[in-house]
């Protein structure tokens, strides 16, 4: 999947290349991406899901999502701190029954209890980040997401 931007506006505002490379990778449809998107769509998903509510809340929303594909994102962004953690997670996450959380408030109650706190902080201490990446990888792979026209 590739947008395509007029010049004007990648000029008139610096951050236009980012929002659309980030609205493709948080709205675009995975069967239509390419296999490099579709790494990039996972982290940014995996990075969404856990800075908005933690690792809990990645499972809950990305049940669909194999953890492997993830993982092997991650290894070929050079995001090995978080490919442990994601590792970890889902031993976790696994190690149990779980019922689907229905409400809001039941998922208030699940994550009051902590189960991935540990996680999560470790999450957000890792040196690289995930958004980081995305930013080099949007550099490096500009026309892959992006076609300019006048």
């Amino acid at each position: 999947m590739i947008k395509r931007v007029s010049r004007k506006a990648l000029i008139a505002d610096p951050y236009h290349g980012w929002n659309t490379f980030i609205e493709i990778l948080a709205m675009g449809d995975a069967k239509f991406l390419t296999a490099v998107q579709r790494r990039a769509q996972l982290l940014f998903r995996y990075d969404s899901e856990v800075q908005n509510g933690g690792h809990l809340q990645y499972f809950c929303n990305q049940s669909d999502v194999r953890v492997d594909e993830v993982t092997e994102a991650l290894k070929v962004f050079g995001l090995l701190e978080q490919v442990g953690i994601l590792e970890r997670a889902d031993v976790m996450w696994n190690s149990k029954r779980r019922s689907p959380i229905s409400s809001i408030g039941e998922f208030v109650r699940e994550a009051i209890e902590g189960e991935f706190a540990a996680l999560d902080e470790a999450y957000s201490a890792c040196a690289s980040t995930v958004v980081n990446a995305l930013n080099d990888h949007l550099k490096s792979h500009f026309d892959e997401y992006i076609e300019t026209v006048e």
